[in-house]
């Protein structure tokens, strides 16, 4: 019931950064989380390596990522960007559901998924993962995608 919705929240992590064109109107990646990270410097690699780790669900190895370029380049972005930045690090810790969500060969069948942006066989998985996990564990991590799950919210969507 509440995992019909859950398919519309990986869209935008299954781009794949490379291939889109960020003119007016396009996809931004970096729009997301209210555009806090364009404020740090990022390579279309990093990118890309970004967008896989969402698709993959792998959020806890992005807290290190983001860390380490904001020791980088923290200095250079004025104070309230910086505070920002840091604040979304201590509130959007990942909760530890999303490092037993998949298993090594259903986050490599995403990958290849991801590369071929075909976004309904990568969602098939991760789906089938979240419909595994015991009812805690997958409020937890519905909670952390903030997907709405009060009773009828997924008919509502």
């Amino acid at each position: 019931m509440l995992l019909r919705i859950v398919p519309f929240l990986f869209l935008s992590a299954l781009t794949i950064a490379e291939e889109v064109e960020y003119s007016a109107g396009s996809y931004d990646p970096l729009g997301a989380h209210g555009g806090i990270f364009r404020a740090l410097p990022w390579t279309e690699k990093e990118l890309r390596h970004i967008s896989a780790l969402h698709a993959t669900a792998e959020y806890h190895r992005l807290l290190p990522i983001i860390k380490e370029k904001l020791l980088d380049y923290g200095s250079e972005l004025d104070p309230h960007t910086r505070r920002q930045i840091e604040n979304f690090l201590v509130q959007k810790r990942p909760p530890k559901v999303f490092q037993e969500l998949l298993s090594d060969d259903e986050r490599h069948q995403i990958r290849k998924f991801h590369q071929f942006e075909d976004v309904d066989s990568a969602l098939a998985v991760v789906r089938a993962g979240l419909e595994r996990l015991p009812e805690d564990k997958l409020k937890k991590a519905l909670d952390y995608l903030q997907v709405p799950n009060t009773p009828g919210a997924s008919q509502q969507m």
